[in-house]
């Protein structure tokens, strides 16, 4: 029996080749790594555990940042491997498994995805090739079911008080664009890149920031307590076939926690 709604997989910033990226079984760390073998092992139980719980997911949209890169801030020091071809093959992988019948991706910050090629355009042509729907953009618009999806990676960051103030920037952006017939006026309005969640709705239109597939475990992240905790997991989102009913949304998430003391994952 059809089901009465569009099930979207939302996620980003999974970082394949990092120490705590998004990492399959095959791909994870044997030795060497000490804890972070353990911690590449529990968020990918926790990623396949949720999405056993939601599928089938009928469309997923990935928002960029999802192969780490040559890690250049640290020397490479954090990743498993420095291959961005490699990184792209674990994300192909990685993704393969949310199982959806289109995938939709956007570029994520050069830094990480490549500043002289387009790395996370390989992740893209595997699914091509494995006879997928695919593609990618930089600025991606979308309709499902009626409703106008604005995605594109970055946002900016804010305090725990104030995280909505950039989410409704750009909800206010794409309404100036539309008058300016520039871009679809949007739905929904999805960013990422702060690795972090919010969801809110104001004036008709939701507006969502992911959280990332990346653990907590980077030396700027951790070491430097720039940012207490992150939050890993996804956002599920279930668009009804019926215009005249609201979606309906859900993130599946767990925190990253640091010990006050030493400023390391725990």
């Amino acid at each position: 029996m059809k089901r009465p709604y569009t099930r979207v997989f939302v996620g980003s910033d999974s970082h394949c080749g990092h120490r705590v990226g998004l990492t399959p079984p095959q791909y994870q760390s044997r030795s060497g790594f000490g804890k972070w073998e353990q911690v590449q092992a529990e968020l990918w139980q926790f990623y396949i555990e949720k999405l056993d719980q939601w599928k089938p997911f009928d469309i997923a949209l990935l928002n960029g940042d999802l192969i780490d890169g040559k890690g250049q801030k640290s020397g490479g020091s954090e990743l498993t491997t420095a291959d961005r071809l490699k990184q792209a093959e674990i994300a192909y992988t990685a993704f393969r498994e949310i199982g959806a019948k289109k995938y939709r991706f956007t570029y994520g910050t050069p830094y990480h995805a490549g500043t002289d090629e387009d790395f996370e355009q390989k992740i893209v042509d595997e699914f091509i090739k494995s006879g997928v729907d695919a593609d990618i953009n930089g600025h991606g618009f979308y309709e499902i079911n009626g409703r106008n999806i604005d995605m594109k990676h970055k946002i900016a960051n804010g305090m725990h008080h104030t995280r909505a103030t950039p989410m409704l920037k750009e909800i206010d952006a794409n309404m100036f664009w539309f008058m300016a017939e520039v871009e679809p006026l949007a739905d929904v309005v999805i960013r990422s890149h702060v690795h972090k969640s919010l969801g809110t709705y104001q004036d008709g239109k939701f507006g969502f920031i992911t959280p990332a597939l990346m653990g907590l475990g980077d030396k700027y992240g951790s070491r430097q307590c720039g940012n207490v905790t992150v939050e890993f997991g996804f956002l599920v989102l279930d668009i009804p076939n019926d215009k005249e009913k609201s979606l309906t949304w859900k993130f599946e998430t767990m925190k990253g926690v640091i010990n006050k003391n030493q400023c390391e994952v725990l």
